[in-house]
Parts: structure tokens; C-alpha cells; sequence
């Protein structure tokens, strides 16, 4: 049986104008009329085909997620070639579609979604509906009761029905906030570096409890938006994402405004920058959303600053074990990487594979600033592959395969240490 009360006066309308042609049976009732051909053809209801939605979506999203993984930033549409340039398009394509980021909104492990809503200033799109037919029918009983009413009606009255179109809802435009987007666009992985140590090392010390995370409740909302406090280096997590102000133009009236405003450079932890956020905009942002603003460290005074950023530590050991196996090789040094002190990594050498199972003497530590302590690392294992350790030990009944220990002199690694020093600072600079 047919749902819709419009369905049945335009089949009601085609079944009179046919009637006027043709000779047709008299009825005596409701039923008589059900049971002629022309409505068993058309008063069928048919089987929606459940349509299976594609994983198109979820596939190009993976290749961006693996994308950032490879490269550390998300992928850019301009001055690139090949398939750097595709996927940056399906990432604009995804960021357009607010179905979309609800969609892949789970599979976003690097936050490539998240900042979108407020980093480019768009008001969220109103969801439109079209409202349930108040006529929907329970019954057949209902139905032809309806039925009834509608053959009672005027031929007139019938075609003025079928012009109606009020019922139907008009899809409006989705509307833009009046400031300009605002758009944020990629870090090149060279760019972005000194500012991924510094997230990395920011979220390090939250976890240390060096750092506390404020939350920004009404009141301290209320203090930012009308004090305008945002300043050039605060850090602030919105929706998740840790943001890092970088620059801060100045407090004027702009052209067309009310309101005193100010420019942004604000870079992401998913390696982005926007270059023209307004201060207006982030403080608004800031007052709507679950926000959080990281503290200076319990430990220091002054701001974040890129320019003098400790990274970790590269360390030199030297075992102390009493191996004869181990003993027996000469200049043989640990070099590894930690964020932490080196004593209090090594505090527990005795218990671990990874130091020999026996204590080890610090012979040299280098303080990393500026750029990765991990990267000098992988960059000193490079270098001294061919002199890497490659054996197995039988120590205290267990097999030890160490792999960051070294048949190197002393002096010959202290050289390559400042000479990647060298090369690397040289790189920063230019």
C-alpha cells in the first residue's frame, strides 16, 4: 500500500482523465477500484536497495595517514607533482565534507580533522531534514479511509493539491561566518622539525609533571577573550590538538571591524601553520571548546623558546661486566639516545639486556639542543655500522643479542659526534 497522500491524487488524477476515454465497469465500492489493472500496476510498493557505501573514503585516508607517518606533514596540493598532489586533494575533498570527517573522524591518529573546524572558521553546517509526511498511513484501513475523502473532492480542488509543493522542504545554503577563511597550510618536514621537538618535549614534561595543563573554565575564558591574553609563545590544546603561537602582529582596528584585532602565526602538532588566524577568532574559539592552556615550566620563568630547546641526551658507556666474553673486546662503548638524565636511565643496567646485564660506566654525555638527540643517534649507528656489535652472549642462562654497542675508540667517536654536530647546525642555519 502506497505511503504518500500526494501519490494517490496523482494516480487519482491520471485514473479520471482515462475514465473520460474509455467505457469502463461501475464499482460499488472502494475495493472494486483497488482490484482494477491500472492500480495493481502502479500501486506496488517497491524494495529499497540498501546501498553499500564504499570505502573509497576510508582507503584515501589511510594513504594520507601513511602519508604524514612517511613524510611528517600532511601532504600539499602546490608546487608537487605525482601522488603527493593526489592525496592532497582528497584530503581537501575530505575536509569540505562534514559527513566525511564523521566518518573517518576514528581513523584520524594524527589529528589531521580535528583542527579543520576551527582553524579554517566555518560555521558548522545546520542538518537538513525533510519532515515525515504527517499523512504517513499505520494502516490499509487508514488508507482507504483517506481514499475515501480524496474521491469526494472536487476535480478542481484535486488538481490545485497537485500543484502544491509546500509540503517539500527548500534546502538552504550553508552560511559562512563573514570573515574571510582562514586556511592553514603545510610545514615542509625540514620547516616543521624544531617545532615537532618541541611538542614532543612539551608533551614529555606534562607527563613528568614539570609542566601543568590549566583547564580553561568559564571564568579563565572570560579573562582571555576580554584581556586579549594571548601572547607570542603561550601553547594552548584545543579539541585535542596542541597549538604553539608563534608570532603575534599587532592590536589595531581593522579596516571594517568594530572590534580591535590582531594577526596570528600559529603552528600545529600535526605539522600546519596558519599565518592569518585573528586573535578575535582564537580567543571565540577558545570560549566555545574544551580548551587547555600549558603552563610554564614549574622549574624555569621565561617562555617556550625554539632558539635554546634541550632535545635529550647522547651518551657513551662503558661496561662493567665481568664477562670474560665481553671483556675481551676491545674499545667496546654503548652509544644510545634518552630524553631523560643518563643516570637515571641507566639506574637499572644490571636487570637489562640491552646494557649487558651489568652495570656500565658513563664515559661522555652530550646535551642535544635544537634539533633531534634521536636523529644524532641514528646518525652515529649509521656511521659505525661495520663496527657494530653482531653476536649473542650466554649470560646468567640467557641468550643477550646487544645492538647498540660498538668496537670503536673513544677519540674516533668523540670526532664523529662533533662533526654530525657541525653538519647538523649547519643545516639549522641555513
Amino acid at each position: 500500500m502506497m505511503n504518500m497522500k500526494k501519490d494517490w491524487l496523482i494516480l487519482l488524477n491520471i485514473y479520471k482523465k482515462r475514465r473520460r476515454k474509455e467505457k469502463m465497469t461501475r464499482y460499488n465500492d472502494i475495493n472494486d477500484i483497488l482490484d482494477e489493472d491500472f492500480f495493481k500496476k502502479n500501486i506496488i510498493i517497491e524494495k529499497k536497495e540498501s546501498k553499500v557505501s564504499s570505502d573509497k573514503d576510508i582507503e584515501d585516508f589511510q594513504e594520507i595517514n601513511n602519508f604524514f607517518e612517511e613524510n611528517n606533514r600532511v601532504p600539499k596540493t602546490e608546487k608537487v607533482l605525482g601522488k603527493e598532489r593526489s592525496l592532497g586533494k582528497r584530503l581537501e575533498g575530505i575536509l569540505a565534507d562534514k559527513e566525511k570527517i564523521k566518518k573517518l573522524l576514528s581513523l584520524d591518529k594524527y589529528n589531521l580533522l580535528k583542527e579543520f573546524e576551527f582553524c579554517n572558521q566555518v560555521q558548522e553546517e545546520k542538518e537538513l531534514t525533510i519532515e515525515e509526511d504527517k499523512n504517513e498511513y499505520k494502516s490499509k484501513d487508514d488508507a482507504l479511509n483517506d481514499l475515501n475523502n480524496i474521491l469526494e473532492e472536487s476535480e478542481d480542488d484535486l488538481e490545485s493539491q497537485l500543484r502544491d509543493v509546500s509540503m517539500y522542504q527548500t534546502y538552504k545554503n550553508t552560511k559562512i561566518l563573514n570573515e574571510k577563511k582562514s586556511f592553514s597550510e603545510a610545514l615542509s618536514k625540514e620547516e616543521f622539525e624544531k617545532y615537532d621537538l618541541m611538542f614532543k618535549k612539551i608533551h614529555e614534561e606534562i607527563n613528568q609533571g614539570l609542566r601543568k595543563v590549566k583547564s580553561l573554565n568559564s571564568d579563565n575564558k572570560r579573562e582571555i577573550d576580554i584581556l586579549g591574553n594571548i601572547e607570542e609563545g603561550d601553547i594552548f590544546i584545543i579539541k585535542g590538538l596542541m597549538l604553539f603561537i608563534q608570532k603575534k602582529g599587532e592590536i589595531t582596528l581593522m579596516e571594517g571591524r568594530k572590534k580591535k584585532n590582531a594577526k596570528l602565526t600559529v603552528v600545529f602538532e600535526n605539522g600546519t601553520i596558519n599565518r592569518n588566524w585573528l586573535l578575535n577568532s582564537l580567543s571565540a574559539e577558545i570560549s566555545r571548546s574544551d580548551a587547555f592552556k600549558v603552563e610554564k615550566r614549574l622549574d624555569e620563568n621565561s617562555q617556550i623558546s625554539l632558539n635554546d630547546l634541550t632535545t635529550g641526551y647522547i651518551y657513551i658507556l662503558k661496561s662493567l661486566s665481568e664477562e670474560p666474553e665481553i671483556k675481551a673486546i676491545p674499545n667496546l662503548y654503548k652509544i644510545g639516545f634518552t630524553s631523560d638524565s643518563v643516570e637515571k636511565r641507566i639506574a637499572n643496567a644490571k636487570n637489562e639486556e640491552t646494557y649487558l646485564l651489568a652495570d656500565v660506566k658513563i664515559v661522555a654525555t652530550y646535551e642535544v639542543k635544537n634539533f633531534s638527540a634521536q636523529r644524532l643517534e641514528k646518525a652515529l649507528h649509521h656511521r659505525f655500522t661495520n663496527r657494530q656489535l653482531d653476536v649473542t652472549f650466554l649470560i646468567a642462562g640467557k641468550k643477550v643479542s646487544p645492538r647498540e654497542w660498538f668496537s670503536v675508540p673513544l677519540d674516533e667517536i668523540e670526532r664523529e659526534i662533533n662533526n654530525i654536530l657541525i653538519n647538523l647546525q649547519s643545516e639549522i642555519n641555513n
